[in-house]
C-alpha cells in the first residue's frame, strides 16, 4: 500500500492537475509559516490513513447508526425531530453540528454497541526515561485492548454496575463521551452506580483537560474524580501519578 501511494504522489507531483480533492490539497498545500511543501513520505502515509482508519470507521458507524435506528422507529423518530428542529428548511451545516445532541447520543451509542475499531495496541517507547520493571523486547507490544460489542437493548446498559477508569495525561479524552453520557443520564432522572476516575497530568492549571466540565460532573453526581499532579504533588495528597492515588484511596477503591 505505501508503495502504491507513494506511485500516486509522484505521479500527481509530475502531472498537475486543477482536481480539488484531497491529495491536490497535501500535494500543493504549504506550511503557513514556513512556506514549504508537504514530503512525499508523510503524504502516502497520510492517504493510507484515510483509507484504513478514515472512510471505513465513519461508513461502519453511520452504517450500525441506521441499522439500529430502523429497529427502534421511536428512537429514528426523535433523530429526525431534532434534524427538523435544528437546520429547518437550511442546508445543513457545521455550526448546526454542537445543537444536534440526541444525533450524537445515538452515534456514541452505537459505538458502545457495535464498535468500529476491534482493537488497538500500546508500547513503551524507547525514551521512556522510567526505569520499567518489565521484561520487554524492544519494540514488543505491552498491552493490547480489545473493544468487544455489547448486546444490549439500544439505550440501555448495565446501570448497576459500578466502573472505575485511568487516565493518565491525555488518556482521559476516551471517556469524555462516556461521562457526557453518565450526566445526560443523571439529568434524566437515572440513578447509575459510581463511577470513580482517576486522572493524571502535570499541573492542576496548565494541563488538566477539560476542567470546568470535570467540576460539572462531578456536582452532578456522574463522575468522582482523584488527580495526581506529578509537578504538583502538594495538591492531590502528596501523589505525583495515578497509581500512588490508587493506593492513597485504596479503601474507596474497594467500596466502589
Amino acid at each position: 500500500m505505501r508503495e502504491i501511494a507513494e506511485q500516486l504522489v509522484q505521479h500527481r507531483r509530475g502531472n498537475p492537475t486543477e482536481k480539488r480533492d484531497l491529495l491536490s490539497a497535501k500535494v500543493n498545500g504549504k506550511d503557513p509559516k514556513t512556506g514549504e511543501l508537504m514530503p512525499d513520505a508523510p503524504i502516502a502515509a497520510n492517504m493510507i490513513t484515510s483509507l484504513v482508519a478514515g472512510h471505513e470507521t465513519t461508513s461502519g458507524l453511520l452504517s450500525f447508526a441506521m441499522l439500529n435506528l430502523r429497529r427502534n422507529l421511536e428512537t429514528y423518530s426523535k433523530a429526525q425531530q431534532e434534524v427538523d428542529k435544528v437546520t429547518g428548511r437550511r442546508k445543513m451545516a457545521v455550526e448546526h453540528m454542537k445543537s444536534l445532541i440526541y444525533i450524537n447520543a445515538v452515534l456514541r451509542e452505537t459505538l458502545r454497541l457495535m464498535p468500529t475499531i476491534p482493537a488497538f495496541s500500546r508500547s513503551i517507547r524507547n525514551d521512556n526515561p522510567n526505569n520499567v520493571h518489565y521484561y520487554i523486547r524492544h519494540r514488543q507490544r505491552a498491552c493490547q485492548v480489545r473493544s468487544r460489542p455489547i448486546h444490549t437493548s439500544f439505550g440501555g446498559g448495565a446501570r448497576g454496575l459500578s466502573i472505575m477508569m485511568f487516565g493518565a495525561g491525555t488518556g482521559m479524552a476516551p471517556f469524555r463521551g462516556f461521562i457526557q453520557e453518565r450526566a445526560i443520564q443523571i439529568a434524566a432522572g437515572r440513578k447509575l452506580a459510581p463511577a470513580l476516575m482517576f486522572m493524571g497530568c502535570r499541573s492542576s492549571v496548565r494541563d488538566r483537560l477539560y476542567a470546568e466540565q470535570i467540576v460539572e460532573w462531578v456536582k452532578a453526581g456522574a463522575v468522582d474524580v482523584r488527580h495526581a499532579f506529578s509537578q504538583e504533588p502538594e495538591e492531590s495528597r502528596g501523589c505525583k501519578r495515578i497509581q500512588d492515588r490508587l493506593l492513597e484511596e485504596k479503601e474507596d477503591v474497594l467500596r466502589t
